[in-house]
């Protein structure tokens, strides 16, 4: 088989010229990227929805795709941003969902990304769904979430996570895969579908007392 070389041109007596087999020419540099992720929830009785801001940096390589986990329960709806090329949901045989986002082409370095996503309410605890490192080498989230009128939110179960002071549990930091499990709750008397008013209770005492 013919092989290929290049050459360069000696300047000086000196000089030495190289020859590099194409074959053998260096690698391409893998790819090393990190994420951070500013995650808002907002809680209904009937759905859960969030927004969520994510802000991707290239350390080393060509960014073809960027891959993040999600964790929860619930559906990706949109991804936006400047600089996106397109964007897809992959399952993997276990049933564990990523994220899969491709920039348009070119040398990159950072890409931002609006991500939204819904949860019909079926069952309990509620588990909206959250970014999680994946392919990342670098990762962190914040996280806060916030009630519609009506309705009291209670965290029931908050792993790897930690709450914000002074949050009342509202707000949280993490650096790796998390999971969140919320129950609601119907907020004031008015809210309950039923309120009772003059009430007033008859009978006799028994009498064993």
């Amino acid at each position: 088989a013919a092989l290929m070389v290049s050459l360069a041109f000696a300047q000086e007596p000196d000089d030495r010229v190289i020859l590099v087999p194409l074959a053998k020419a260096p690698k391409e540099a893998p790819l090393f990227f990190s994420a951070t992720a500013d995650v808002k929830i907002q809680v209904g009785m009937e759905e859960v929805t969030s927004e969520q801001e994510i802000d991707f940096i290239i350390h080393q390589g060509k960014p073809e795709t960027l891959t993040l986990g999600l964790n929860g329960t619930g559906e990706v709806i949109s991804v936006t941003g400047e600089g996106l090329r397109d964007w897809s949901v992959r399952v993997a045989e276990d049933g564990s969902r990523f994220l899969d986002v491709r920039p348009v082409a070119g040398d990159i370095k950072q890409l931002q990304l609006q991500v939204k996503t819904r949860l019909k309410i079926e069952s309990r605890p509620i588990i909206p769904l959250l970014p999680a490192p994946g392919a990342a080498t670098g990762f962190a989230v914040s996280i806060s979430l916030a009630a519609d009128s009506g309705v009291e939110l209670l965290v029931e179960k908050a792993e790897g996570l930690v709450p914000v002071d002074d949050s009342n549990s509202r707000k949280f930091l993490g650096y790796g895969p998390a999971r969140l499990e919320l129950g609601t709750l119907l907020a004031g008397t008015g809210a309950r579908g039923i309120e009772l008013s003059g009430t007033a209770v008859a009978g006799r005492l028994a009498a064993d007392g």
